[in-house]
């Protein structure tokens, strides 16, 4: 199983988030957990996107 780690600049804006958002966001964790396969592939197998609805998350 993977560590997830946060940075202070995350942590923050994740304190300010709405309910739906927060749902989302600690379902990827979870996902990442599991494994790190998670999102859509950007040019490179490691540098992947997650999106809300239209916005881009991670």
């Amino acid at each position: 199983m993977n560590e997830i780690y946060e940075t202070e600049t995350f942590s923050k804006i994740y304190a300010a988030s709405d309910t739906r958002e927060k749902q989302f966001i600690d379902n990827v964790k979870q996902q990442l957990r599991k494994t790190l396969n998670v999102g859509k592939p950007l040019r490179f197998d490691w540098f992947r996107e997650k999106k809300f609805g239209k916005e881009y998350i991670f």
